[in-house]
């Protein structure tokens, strides 16, 4: 194997790596605040606009850093949905908690896309849906 293959297969596995650690900080960064949003039992509005804090200026850096993530919408879209689904698996506890009654499946489904749809939008529009 020639040295270049063998520094570009290198370069390509460090790559890889740090992607990955870069991704995980987020994460974590991602975890911290929502601990903080069940701790301090804050609004739905003010964890998902500390997210989008987050996630906003983590594209304005890949932006100006082309060189670190070429293309930051995959890494993005993963941190995006990881934020969601700690927000909606807290949901789904808090809710199971204070129901008394099972509901169906169906409307448990019917539940999540209105949940799903809910973080979307206050994500998107900074607010409630009216």
């Amino acid at each position: 194997m020639s040295n270049d293959k063998i520094n570009q297969e290198q370069s390509g596995n460090s790559f890889m790596a740090d992607i990955n650690i870069i991704e995980d900080v987020l994460k974590s960064i991602i975890s911290k605040i929502h601990e903080i949003f069940i701790k301090e039992t804050l609004d739905d509005t003010e964890y998902i606009r500390n997210v989008k804090t987050v996630l906003s200026g983590t594209n304005d850096f890949f932006q100006v850093n082309k060189e670190v993530v070429p293309d930051s919408e995959i890494l993005l879209q993963k941190l995006y949905e990881f934020s969601r689904n700690l927000w909606l698996s807290e949901l789904k506890t808090r809710l199971e908690r204070e129901s008394e009654s099972e509901d169906s499946e169906e409307a448990e489904l019917e539940n999540d896309d209105y949940y799903e749809y809910y973080f979307d939008y206050i994500y998107a529009n900074d607010n409630y849906p009216k």
